[in-house]
């Protein structure tokens, strides 16, 4: 005979398990909103499972220039107690220059990048999913030449040299 914290636990697992299966199967989608370039810089991210575990994803946001746009795709790991590993892959803006009185400096720089990071699933809401990545930009030369122009520039008073690891940070509801 089991104890009832033998049964609730016992429960769990089979919903946990049940609940991985679909949320990686081809054909889940999600929406969520949140800062990174998977969300476009402040944005929007929309998902979808093309495949088992293959998630086809498209950021959409501000990225201190004009409109942010990503896209590209996540390979998801196995769901363990409400947490999933994945790594990424996308291509589109990587890295925005401005300097405030020199408009010939803003610019937006376009370019692959590669991820890794964690998805925790609510406990409220199975589905939706808080996100929390590292993003490695693979910037242009023509991101470095004008970071040297800049920096060149005796106009500039201060030049704050850009992050090599950016983060990513997001809230997402899954349909």
């Amino acid at each position: 005979m089991q104890t009832l914290a033998q049964q609730q636990g016992s429960y769990y697992e089979e919903a946990s398990f049940t609940y991985e299966n679909e949320v990686l199967k081809k054909g889940y989608g999600s929406a969520g909103f949140g800062l990174g370039l998977e969300y476009g810089g402040l944005g929007v991210r929309f998902g979808y499972n093309v495949a088992d575990k293959l998630n086809l994803f498209t950021g959409i946001g501000y990225n201190l220039n004009k409109v942010g746009f990503n896209a590209g795709l996540a390979y998801d790991f196995a769901n363990i107690n409400r947490t999933s590993f994945y790594v990424s892959g996308m291509g589109g803006y990587n890295a925005v220059t401005a300097v405030e009185g020199a408009p010939e400096y803003t610019q937006t720089f376009y370019g692959a990048s590669l991820g890794i990071g964690l998805k925790m699933e609510t406990k409220r809401t199975p589905g939706n999913y808080f996100q929390f990545g590292l993003i490695l930009p693979m910037r242009s030369q023509a991101f470095r030449d004008m970071m040297d122009d800049i920096k060149n520039d005796p106009r500039v008073a201060s030049v704050s040299e850009p992050w090599p690891v950016l983060i990513c940070i997001g809230y997402n509801a899954g349909f």
